[in-house]
This record gives structure tokens, sequence and C-alpha cells, in this order.
């Protein structure tokens, strides 16, 4: 799981770190493409400290990195909400008033996250391995929230389409899409899966990894006109990943010399 765990982590930031700076040179004064790339960052922050926190061996250090974590995801979310808002032209049907809101809440969850117990009281490993995460009072209504904004953001995302173009029509169900695999995903292995086997905490990080069905989708969204060719895309991310995979298994592996070179 280990290895598994750090080829996925070494993907989503290659594949991220790609999507980000092509959705930025192709239109730097774009909000969207601009507010995407504060998406994919605070994504990829999400995931490294996760990562780190699922990969520490004493409570102190996962407990700090659990908390660096939800910092990320709060600051996602207000991100997130404004991409939704923004994609494919401004929602102007909405509350004004909730604009404030997720803005003043995120800021208040990713402040409070790594500075108190606010949002994360403590943290053990058990004699069998299982993690126990004790949430504070800001922790008790921050998964809510999540829930909330995510099932928001989908429903002002369809209640949009009837006034797009046929274009933006299609770019918004990729995004939609998008987001509900993603929210899928981590509803199955952040949550029920969590919860259901605490043992086999490690595997709860798919939840975070899907994140690159959501940047991917949304790049594709965001960019479609300007994919000029979609075989070659595909081919660059299948070199990207095998490229990455045996890079890591140079690392990891009990290689001789001969093998390391044939590598």
């Amino acid at each position: 799981m280990e290895t598994l765990s750090l080829l996925l982590l070494f993907t989503i930031i290659a594949v991220g770190a790609w999507l980000s700076i092509w959705v930025l040179f192709s239109n730097k004064k774009s909000i969207v493409n601009q507010t995407f790339v504060t998406v994919s960052i605070l994504i990829l922050l999400w995931n490294i400290f996760g990562y780190e926190a699922y990969r520490a061996t004493d409570s102190a250090t996962a407990l700090q990195y659990f908390r660096l974590n939800y910092m990320a995801v709060a600051l996602f979310f207000v991100a997130f909400y404004y991409l939704t808002i923004h994609f494919p032209v401004v929602s102007k049907s909405r509350n004004g008033w909730l604009d404030y809101f997720v803005i003043i809440a995120g800021i208040v969850f990713a402040a409070a996250a790594p500075f108190s117990e606010l949002m994360i009281k403590s943290l053990q490993f058990g004699s069998g391995g299982e993690l126990t995460l004790r949430t504070g009072l800001l922790g008790d209504i921050f998964y809510p929230f999540t829930v909330i904004i995510t099932i928001y953001t989908v429903t002002m995302l369809i209640k949009k389409y009837a006034t797009l173009t046929t274009a933006q029509k299609y770019k918004t169900k990729i995004l939609i899409f998008g987001i509900i695999l993603f929210a899928l995903f981590n509803l199955v292995f952040n949550v029920l899966f969590f919860f259901i086997y605490p043992e086999n905490y490690r595997y709860t990080q798919l939840g975070d990894f899907s994140a690159i069905f959501f940047m991917s989708f949304a790049a594709y969204a965001i960019l479609k006109n300007q994919l000029f060719d979609i075989r070659i895309i595909a081919t660059e991310a299948l070199v990207i990943v095998l490229s990455l995979a045996l890079f890591i298994q140079i690392l990891i592996s009990p290689n001789n010399a001969i093998e390391v070179v044939i590598r």
C-alpha cells in the first residue's frame, strides 16, 4: 500500500501541475482559469498533507499533518465554490450573502485547523492499527458544511444549465460529472470505508487521490475548444504515469546496478 500511495501521490502532483500550467497559460486573465489553478494547488496540498499523515508512525506527527490536511480541504471548498459560480458564466441567481458565508466559514475552518483543537481534538493509533480521530466543535460541523456546499454547487450548475449555449451546456455536464465522481469516491473511501474498517485507514487515501478525476474533467471542460487531439493528451498522461512508476520502483526496489540501468 505504501508503494501504491507514493505512486498515486507522484501521479496527482505531476498531472495537477501539468493541467494547472496548461489552463493558466491558455488564458491568464480568466477568473475561471485562475481559480482552477488555486483549486489544483489546494488539492495537491490536501493530498501531500494526507499522505504524510497516513505515513506518520507516531500520533503527534500524524495529528499535525491531519490538521494541515483539514486546513487545505477547508480552503479548497472556498475556491471550489467560486470556480463553480463562475463556470462557464457567472451565476446571477445565487444568494450574494452565501458568497460571504462560504468564504468566512472556510477561513474560520482553515485558521482553526492547525492551531487549535476546534477541528481535531486528538488522534490515536489502536493496538490493531485502527485510527481514531476525535473532532472538536468546528470539526463536527465541517463535514455537513462540505456536503451542503457540494450539493448546492451541483444544484446551481443544473439551474444555470437551461440558460447556457449548446457548447456551454456540454462543458457544464463534464464539470458536473467530475464533481459527482470525486464526491462519490470521497463518500465511499473517506467516510464509509473509514468508519467501517478503521484498521485499514490507509485505503481512505484513495478518496483523496480521486481528486485527479475532478481536476482532469474540470480542465477538459475549461480547455475543450483548445484540445487539438485527445489521443496526444492521453498518450502524454500514460507516459507520465509509467515514468513515475519506474522511477519509484528504482528507488524502493533492491535492484543491482544492471537492473537499474535496464530500467
